[in-house]
C-alpha cells in the first residue's frame, strides 16, 4: 500500500489540482444517487432488466472514499488496485469530464447517470459485456458500501482541464460467471 501511495504522490507532483474531495452534500447525492438507481432495479422499473430481489441500500464508507480521493488526485484515468483487508477485492467506477476551460464545482448526478446508462445495453447474464461494468458494479448484490473522490486537476502536459469522479464499492461486485444480483420477488424496497 505504501508503494501505491507514493506511485501517486509521484504523478500527482505532475498535475495542478484546482478542486478537490467530497463534502457532506455530496457524499449525500452520492448515496442517494445509488440507492435511487438499486432501487430501480430492486422494483423492476427497468424494461430491459428483471426485478432484483436481493439488492443493499448502500452505506457511506470513509476508508474506501479516503482511496478514492488519492486515486483521483492523481489526475490520472485509470482503474487503480484498492487494497482493503475487509475484503477480498474492492470494486471501482472512473468517470471523466474534460474541458479547454476550467469550470468548478460537482455534478454527481450526472456522473452516476452516466454508469447507470449503461442498463440500456446490458442484457441480464453471467457474460456481460465489458462496456457495462460500471452498471454491474452500481446494482451488484454483494456490494454494501461506497465511498468516492473527486479532482478537479489539469496535468503538465494537457491543454485540457479534468474531472475525475471515482467510487470505491466494498465488497466488488463484478465476478465473472455471476449474475449481479438475483432475479425475482424479494424486497420491493432494498433490503
Amino acid at each position: 500500500m505504501l508503494f501505491f501511495n507514493l506511485l501517486l504522490l509521484v504523478y500527482s507532483t505532475h498535475c495542478k489540482i484546482y478542486e478537490s474531495g467530497v463534502n457532506q452534500d455530496e457524499v449525500d447525492v452520492i448515496l442517494k444517487k445509488h440507492n435511487d438507481v438499486r432501487l430501480l432495479v430492486a422494483q423492476g422499473k427497468l424494461g430491459n432488466q428483471p426485478k432484483a430481489s436481493n439488492l443493499k441500500r448502500l452505506k457511506y464508507d470513509f476508508r474506501l472514499a479516503e482511496e478514492a480521493q488519492k486515486i483521483a488526485d492523481s489526475c490520472i484515468y485509470a482503474h487503480s488496485k484498492v487494497i482493503d483487508d475487509r475484503w477480498k477485492d474492492v470494486g471501482q467506477n472512473l468517470y471523466r469530464r474534460v474541458s479547454k476551460r476550467i469550470v468548478f464545482g460537482t455534478d454527481w448526478n450526472h456522473a452516476i447517470e452516466k454508469w447507470f446508462k449503461e442498463h440500456e445495453v446490458y442484457t441480464y447474464t453471467i457474460h456481460p459485456k465489458p462496456a457495462t461494468a460500471h452498471y454491474t458494479q452500481l446494482v451488484g448484490a454483494k456490494t454494501e458500501y461506497v465511498g468516492c473522490g473527486y479532482s478537479l486537476c489539469k496535468a503538465e502536459s494537457d491543454l485540457k482541464y479534468t474531472k475525475l469522479y471515482v467510487c470505491n464499492y466494498g465488497p466488488f461486485a463484478n465476478y465473472d460467471e455471476k449474475y449481479p444480483y438475483k432475479a425475482g420477488e424479494g424486497c420491493d424496497n432494498l433490503c
